[in-house]
């Protein structure tokens, strides 16, 4: 069944990644408009060729040395900032999700939330940079120029809006379809093929770290073990596979199986080889990026002795804190509860953040005080939901009043993930500032060209998304919807097929038809079963003569809700309480 969705309409001069990594009953959340050289009313594309070669042949990938001369440091430029004394943080995804977060924002929408963020009483904008999409090629050391113009565009607003910026430097999610390796496969690349990886790896940190250079209010920059945490998942392989990748990786033997039939102390081995990745992006980041530091692992990972014994591995690296980097880490309620669906009461969840700042942060790993970059009180991922423990919303209020003071005295800050909802879109270029980078377009006399923020479709032609993956697990409700959403707008003319048939929307082979509104732009949103498929590609077919005119394409089955704004902008159930912990943490 096909079911259009009631959306808001918006007009046309208007109208924000969690993925994350499940393993056993520990879920964390990790994180994902004009340019600041290219501006969207420059580009203009007819649809010959190969859309890739025109795009790609029009921004061509770029050397280190090509990149750094385009932006030269200015002598003018001050020393680094030193730190605020406390920091009152927040990701920010503009009005699309850290996926997608570069190819998409718009820097008026981002200027307004960063002004909105000033109001709520943060000072600091955490950035979630993809190291596909910015190092496009790591094997031949290739940058998108783009990219890197857009880094400098966010980190002027956030400058100018009077904000501190903080980097996570390592996100493992980008779908710019030549990326190589894939972002998927870069965290694999480079725990099996080290000596190779880390060439590419360490030029891509000196690249952002010559951009960072020109800004003083930019304080430090961090990896989370999340997007280098492919390894557990090589357990699951099967035997041949395991054994191929233990002697690619240098680990000495096999990979175990984590199922009880391996000896335990080769799984505890195994998960120190893959914290060791870890370590060694920290030296040859550092190298050239001092203020580089690593997101201290506070919770532990199952090893399976037996059918029904099961024992622990903890992790007991600092961070590699170096100089006055902080050395961030993480916390949910649902830390330590059994998990099997009840709900939490604030105090219980006082007494596991004090755990976790003074038994952990500070006994275990010797740190006074850790940088709380991902306080995640609530959590609403579709895996999460099915069994994790959870507070409500008035228990979260007392949750987050009693929590101030506890922050304050073990943490030098903290940060939320998100600053409003977003949807979890799966589609690389959704707005086309890329032009046509990502899709592919047939047609029989049709055309396509910039209009404005929009890009204009007359038929016939068929635009076609590259393929992308999104499984039933990650969906709202765990169920087997995939959404389409997009904004529209036709000019009227004289076509007869105009108000009845102008477009369909597919999704593979399913289609529906959509006659988009008149003269002032609204979003439609479809939604599509997933019969089953893992792979999907969205298609467009234009059927009429008159201009359709489009942006903001999205696909996607799960929005992640923090409570403090909606995804409109408009204030959550939870903003009344966070400007309160943040008037108490000034």
């Amino acid at each position: 069944m096909l079911v259009k969705r009631t959306c808001v309409p918006l007009t046309k001069q208007h109208r924000r990644g969690a993925v994350l990594l499940l393993y056993s009953t520990v879920l964390l959340g990790c994180f994902y408009a004009a340019s600041r050289y290219y501006t969207m009313d420059a580009l203009f594309w007819e649809s010959r060729g190969s859309p890739m070669e025109d795009i790609v042949g029009s921004n061509p990938l770029v050397s280190f040395d090509d990149l750094v001369s385009k932006h030269a440091v200015s002598d003018s430029v001050s020393p680094s900032a030193s730190s605020p004394s406390f920091l009152r943080g927040v990701h920010v995804f503009s009005d699309d999700c850290p996926l997608t977060f570069w190819e998409t924002f718009d820097e008026e929408k981002l200027k307004q939330q960063l002004t909105n963020a000033v109001h709520d009483g943060f000072n600091a904008i955490i950035l979630v940079i993809p190291w596909a999409g910015f190092q496009v090629d790591v094997h031949g050391k290739l940058y998108d120029p783009w990219m890197y113009d857009r880094l400098r565009t966010a980190l002027d607003l956030i400058r100018d809006s009077g904000l501190y910026s903080i980097s996570r430097i390592g996100y493992a999610h980008n779908f710019r379809p030549d990326n190589t390796p894939p972002s998927g496969e870069r965290c694999v690349f480079t725990l099996l093929q080290r000596d190779e990886a880390m060439p590419g790896w360490s030029e891509y940190v000196r690249s952002l770290q010559h951009i960072f250079s020109l800004y003083n209010t930019h304080l430090f920059n961090f990896i989370s073990w999340e997007d280098f945490f492919c390894g557990s998942y090589t357990m699951r392989l099967p035997k041949e596979r395991r054994a191929e990748y233990g002697k690619q990786s240098g680990f000495g033997g096999p990979i175990p199986a984590n199922d009880g039939s391996d000896p335990v102390d080769r799984v505890h081995a195994w998960y120190d080889h893959i914290s060791s990745i870890w370590t060694t992006l920290i030296q040859y980041g550092q190298k050239s990026m001092p203020r580089l530091t690593m997101e201290i692992r506070v919770d532990s990972d199952p090893v399976f002795a037996g059918k029904d014994n099961m024992t622990w591995h903890g992790y007991h690296d600092a961070g590699h804190v170096s100089g006055d980097a902080r050395a961030g880490t993480y916390f949910s309620p649902y830390f330590g509860q059994d998990n099997k669906g009840l709900a939490i009461t604030a105090e219980n969840a006082i007494q596991k953040l004090t755990f976790m700042l003074t038994e952990v942060a500070e006994n275990r790993f010797g740190l006074e005080k850790t940088f709380l970059e991902q306080f995640n009180f609530v959590d609403n991922t579709p895996s999460f939901m099915t069994s994790s423990n959870y507070m409500t919303e008035p228990q979260v209020t007392q949750f987050l009043d009693k929590a101030a003071p506890l922050i304050r005295k073990s943490t030098g800050g903290y940060a939320l993930w998100a600053y409003r909802n977003y949807r979890e879109t799966h589609l690389y270029n959704g707005n086309f500032l890329r032009g046509m980078l990502g899709w592919n377009v047939t047609h029989d006399g049709g055309s396509v060209h910039r209009h404005g923020p929009f890009i204009r479709l007359q038929g016939p032609l068929t635009l076609t998304s590259y393929q992308t993956r999104l499984a039933d697990g990650g969906c709202d409700g765990m169920g087997n919807l995939r959404h389409v959403c997009f904004q529209s707008y036709m000019d009227p003319c004289h076509d007869d097929d105009v108000n009845t048939h102008a477009m369909d929307v597919c999704l593979n082979e399913q289609c529906v038809h959509h006659s988009p509104p008149l003269k002032f732009a609204s979003e439609s949103c479809y939604s599509f079963p997933s019969n089953g498929s893992l792979v999907f590609q969205i298609s467009f077919k234009v059927m009429s003569h008159c201009p359709v005119d489009m942006r903001h394409v999205q696909f996607w089955c799960h929005e992640q809700d923090l409570k403090v704004h909606h995804a409109d902008g408009s204030p959550g159930a939870l903003l009344a309480s966070i400007r309160k912990l943040n008037t108490e943490l000034l």
